[in-house]
């Protein structure tokens, strides 16, 4: 059986968990996050309170995690920031993959 989802970017300013709700309701399986639309500036605080959003929206409403939609972050870190900056940010989405699948969230 074919999974479908969509990624988070679809809904704009939407709240997550109301974007869940509608994805959940419509038959779809799971959602891709864009990280800057959850993480903000990717501060320690920040990216608990996307994990904790986006772990609470999931199992709410029975979603999967499907992945990071990285291709927006990349080219605003490639025509706007550093080569330097870009490794740093790259490190950092790594982090962020070991802490959700630290606190689970790959359901």
């Amino acid at each position: 059986m074919m999974k479908y989802s969509v990624c988070n970017e679809l809904f704009g300013d939407y709240p997550i968990e109301k974007a869940a709700e509608i994805l959940s309701r419509t038959g779809y399986q799971g959602i891709e996050f864009a990280p800057y639309t959850m993480f903000g500036n990717f501060t320690d605080c920040e990216i608990n309170s996307g994990i904790r959003k986006i772990k609470s929206a999931l199992s709410g409403n029975g979603l999967e995690f499907v992945g990071f939609h990285v291709s927006q972050f990349l080219r605003f870190v490639l025509f706007f920031i550093s080569f330097e900056k870009y490794l740093s940010q790259s490190v950092m989405l790594c982090q962020i993959s070991l802490l959700f699948l630290q606190k689970s969230l790959l359901l």
